[in-house]
């Protein structure tokens, strides 16, 4: 069975313009690196797609936190939390890939499997937090305006 495109919903909202065109520019670039995944992979592109995935969920990830403070949430510090783990991951897998890559002996399989973990535990992450964990600081927000 094929997985789907990781994709956007409406239901997925914060309530926030800026943080949910966010949230769309990076399910787009995760559609982009599954496309990659049914091509012959070329580390390039694939690198671009990663390192942008990280660089601008890393800046996304802090904008989200300074909108809670800014709201007061209260449980700000458990969500930046999650925040962290999700980055501490990504690290790593990334350090993985271009290691693998890198090394006289790669094997290209080795790296289609670790992009193909990448783009699920992205995929899996970006649905689960937002649909759960994000959607705590919105109703939090919602309520008190």
């Amino acid at each position: 069975m094929k997985s789907q495109n990781p994709k956007w919903t409406n239901e997925m909202s914060v309530g926030n313009k800026a943080l949910d065109a966010q949230h769309k520019k990076l399910f787009k670039s995760i559609s982009k690196l599954k496309e990659q995944l049914t091509i012959d992979i070329d580390i390039v592109p694939v690198r671009e797609i990663i390192d942008f995935l990280f660089n601008y969920s890393t800046k996304h990830l802090v904008s989200e936190e300074k909108y809670m403070q800014n709201h007061n949430y209260p449980d700000y510090l458990k969500h930046k939390k999650l925040h962290k783990e999700y980055l501490d991951f990504f690290t790593q897998l990334k350090e993985e890939l271009f290691k693998e890559y890198t090394s006289n002996t790669f094997v290209v399989q080795d790296i289609k499997g670790l992009l193909v973990k990448t783009e699920k535990f992205l995929t899996s992450w970006w649905t689960l937090h937002i649909l759960s964990e994000d959607q705590k600081y919105h109703r939090y927000i919602r309520a008190r305006k």
